[in-house]
């Protein structure tokens, strides 16, 4: 059977969509087409057909049709959309099919988007809210099923798309590229790491300010600030590198198969980010990344934690402006390095036993047979 993935958002080797779901489907014996309307590509990965075109500049309706046409030239029995507008093309060519196409709706994002939103201001703001709310109740109610990235998004989906059928479906790391890696703390030595590409973020500066107070504390310890993602001119910061007892790598950007084994070598992961109307109320992937490869973490405390209270059990929450208790944690690890190789192999071990997508996909292969055999 053939599947088409189709976003308008992401790239398309975007971890989720490739390296996830397409892997899975494809290691299942389906056929797999991606389709991205951000980046122009025709290859062909691990036995998945990648397609795609720039049509950031198109007019919606010009985007609709082409991605209406890379869809009809994969011609899918199943396509996966990842936004709003996609659902437009998907459905338009499930009719063309006599319906004999299913659709499946996969929402990881709040929409209306903030950073959409936040192009307008006063009434124009409350009318874009309202037309492209309007229109995302209308799309769900096209799909044949809906796949939501965690539980706190589907309230709003039980009221807008009331009879459609839903499952979470998380957002876990594969144990097929994660792996466990030991704390390298040996007593002298500790490495701190921050993952992302926003120098400019609350998170990156308060990860540098806790270094800061942490190398100062402890003038008899050497730190490493190990940073994932960002190019050195991007998040270089003066005062952390004047600091004798203190070293900062910048890895740049990498594929998402060559992101795991970044975190060989570091002790502790640190995501001390804004609580804003976007971050709070979103689950942040990152947090999964940390424990698939057995490492503690500081993370800020975010509503969108509720649920996941085991998560506590290998790594701090708590206020990202408390750089207190950060430190207080951190100094129990440097006065106790067997704290933190139990952290370490609970932070493992959550991932083994609950928070990895082998689990997720047997759930999703599930529901997809189902849309196939019932019909």
């Amino acid at each position: 059977m053939n599947i088409a993935i189709v976003t308008t958002g992401h790239p398309p080797f975007d971890e989720r969509i490739f390296y996830k779901f397409a892997v899975s489907l494809q290691m299942a014996g389906y056929n797999i087409t991606v389709i991205s309307a951000l980046q122009e590509i025709n290859t062909e990965s691990e036995g998945i057909i990648v397609r795609g075109f720039d049509g950031t500049a198109l007019l919606k309706k010009d985007k609709v049709e082409r991605l209406h046409s890379e869809i009809v030239a994969a011609n899918p029995a199943l396509v996966i959309c990842c936004e709003p507008l996609a659902i437009t093309a998907a459905d338009r060519y499930k009719k063309q099919s006599n319906d004999h196409v299913k659709i499946i709706y996969d929402i990881t994002e709040y929409y209306p988007h903030q950073n959409t939103l936040n192009q307008f201001t006063g009434f124009s703001r409350m009318l874009q809210y309202a037309k492209l709310s309007l229109f995302n109740a209308y799309v769900s109610n096209l799909a044949d099923y809906l796949f939501i990235g965690e539980e706190g998004k589907v309230k709003l989906y039980d009221t807008i798309a009331p009879f459609r059928k839903k499952a979470i479906i998380g957002y876990y790391a594969p144990k097929r590229y994660f792996h466990y890696y030991l704390p390298a703390y040996n007593g002298k030595n500790f490495t701190l790491c921050y993952a992302g590409s926003n120098a400019e973020s609350g998170s990156f500066r308060r990860f540098t300010s806790l270094i800061k107070t942490i190398a100062q504390r402890f003038p008899g310890k050497t730190f490493t600030a190990k940073v994932i993602g960002m190019e050195p001119e991007n998040g270089r910061d003066k005062g952390l590198e004047s600091l004798s007892n203190v070293k900062t790598i910048y890895t740049g950007r990498t594929d998402y198969l060559n992101y795991p084994s970044l975190f060989e070598g570091t002790d502790i992961c640190i995501d001390l980010r804004d609580k804003n109307i976007i971050y709070n109320r979103s689950l942040p992937i990152k947090v999964f990344d940390y424990i698939a490869c057995g490492k503690p973490f500081i993370f800020s405390d975010l509503d969108s934690f509720k649920g996941y209270d085991d998560l506590r059990t290998a790594g701090l929450m708590t206020d990202p402006d408390d750089l207190e208790s950060a430190i207080k944690r951190i100094s129990r690890y440097l006065n106790d390095p067997e704290k933190l190789k139990e952290d370490s192999l609970t932070a493992y071990k959550l991932f083994e036993e609950k928070y990895n997508w082998e689990i997720v996909e047997k759930k999703m292969m599930r529901i997809i047979d189902s849309l196939f055999t019932n019909r």
